[in-house]
C-alpha cells in the first residue's frame, strides 16, 4: 500500500507506481471529482455506453468538451479503420 502525501512529495508522482494509484483513484475510483469512469466508457464490444464527451467530466468540468468531442471522434474513427473495436458509430 502507498502511503505518501503528495502535496508534501509532489515529485512521487513522477514515479510510474504512484502515477497509477493517482490515475486509478482519480478516473475508476472518482477521486477527482466524484465521476467514475463506469459512468461513461463501458465495454463497447458489450454494447454499453461510450460517452466521450461527458466522460471528460471525470477530470473536471465540461468547458472544453467540444474541443475533447472533435479529438474523440476522429480517433476513434482511426481505430476503427484499423480494425479496434471502439463501439463509436460514425
Amino acid at each position: 500500500m502507498l502511503t505518501l502525501s503528495y502535496p508534501e512529495q509532489p515529485d512521487a508522482v513522477n514515479n510510474d507506481r504512484h502515477a497509477a494509484v493517482i490515475l486509478w483513484d482519480g478516473v475508476v475510483c472518482g477521486v477527482f471529482t466524484g465521476s467514475e469512469r463506469k459512468n461513461f466508457i463501458g465495454n463497447p464490444l458489450l454494447r454499453q455506453i461510450v460517452d466521450d464527451v461527458h466522460a471528460h467530466t471525470i477530470i473536471d468540468g465540461m468547458d472544453q468538451a467540444g474541443l475533447i468531442e472533435g479529438c474523440g471522434e476522429p480517433f476513434a474513427t482511426a481505430l476503427n479503420k484499423a480494425g479496434v473495436t471502439t463501439g463509436f458509430k460514425p
